[in-house]
């Protein structure tokens, strides 16, 4: 099944993208905790408002810090889901926060359940009984957004981010101050082997940077 929806990001108060969910998900089989499970992932296809390079990100991102992930959650909040990241920063490109002290980060995508009690209940027009639900499973899913995973736990990133705002946080019951990077995933660079990358598809560029250039930018 395909379907397309337009999704507001800030969240996404800030972008607003078009996204196309693929019907080819597969499923694969994730580690989560000490067994395995199967997940099905379902990679949607982006097309951007708004297109931010390295000069975009650096000029307009409240905050960049160099980080890891140490800690996530998951949520659904009007028909999305969301990934709710612990980020242990490392250092600090630009912003008022400071080094070896944590954030929260707020993406678009994540882990979710579909439960096909409401599908059925839905194209049947009635109620099943406690004893029908529990016939059923729900299904996990990983939703990708334009292929890419939100950040991963123990994962190394450069994040150009900006706040998320009041009303969100307390519409998705988050507890305290949250940050969420630029036009999605443009705002995440994955740190590997020293070079911060953005993996990319359709007419999203590819960036490829290091610490130093990233600091000449900033001085700029």
């Amino acid at each position: 099944m395909s379907k397309k929806i337009i999704l507001t990001l800030g969240i996404l108060v800030f972008l607003i993208i078009s996204v196309k969910l693929v019907s080819n998900s597969s499923e694969k089989n994730i580690e989560n905790s000490n067994n395995k499970s199967k997940i099905k992932t379902i990679s949607t296809h982006v097309d951007y408002t708004r297109n931010f390079g390295l000069d975009d990100l650096t000029s307009e991102a409240l905050i960049i810090v160099n980080g890891k992930t140490i800690d996530q959650s998951y949520f659904d909040m009007d028909g999305q889901t969301y990934t709710k990241s612990t980020i242990q920063i490392d250092k600090v490109y630009k912003g008022n926060v400071k080094k070896d002290t944590s954030i929260e980060i707020i993406e678009f995508g994540g882990i979710t359940e579909e439960n096909p009690v409401s599908e059925i209940e839905d194209k049947t027009g009635t109620k099943l009984s406690e004893s029908e639900k529990a016939k059923y499973k729900k299904t996990k899913v990983k939703i990708l957004v334009g292929g890419v995973s939100t950040s991963q736990k123990s994962e190394q990133s450069v994040f150009f981010l900006e706040k998320v705002p009041m009303s969100i946080i307390q519409k998705a019951k988050i507890n305290q101050e949250a940050y969420t990077p630029l036009g999605s995933t443009q705002g995440r660079l994955t740190v590997k082997n020293n070079t911060f990358q953005r993996y990319s598809e359709g007419s999203l560029a590819e960036i490829k940077t290091t610490d130093d250039v990233l600091i000449k930018k900033l001085k700029k």
